[in-house]
């Protein structure tokens, strides 16, 4: 099980609600999402490299307004020390994270958006 680092206590929560909105273990699973963060607003972490549509390999997940969130794509190239962004979206309903993610990325985060 993949571990969620935070220097910040009320962010590990908030994080933890975030992954559960995703769906869980489920979602670490389907999606190969690891190096999960905890940050002051939300959750960050890493894709497998060129599974994801568009190459992202970074998301990074931040509430905005109580209940809605905001999700930054990214890929990030080590080789040519570069960050792009990919695409980001802003309003984001909890019910709506695994639509919103599946939509962008092209993984599924359950067995349920596939069918």
């Amino acid at each position: 099980m993949s571990t969620i680092v935070t220097p910040i206590g009320d962010s590990r929560e908030l994080a933890h609600a975030i992954l559960e909105h995703l769906g869980g273990k489920r979602f670490l699973a389907m999606t190969g999402a690891r190096d999960l963060l905890a940050i002051e607003a939300g959750l960050s972490f890493r894709l497998p490299s060129r599974l994801a549509r568009d190459n992202i390999t970074h998301v990074t997940i931040q509430i905005e307004l109580k209940p809605s969130y905001s999700i930054s794509f990214e890929r990030v190239s080590i080789a040519e020390r570069s960050i792009e962004q990919v695409r980001s979206l802003t309003g984001v309903m909890p019910d709506e994270l695994q639509a919103s993610f599946h939509e962008v990325t092209g993984l599924a985060p359950s067995l349920d958006v596939i069918t």
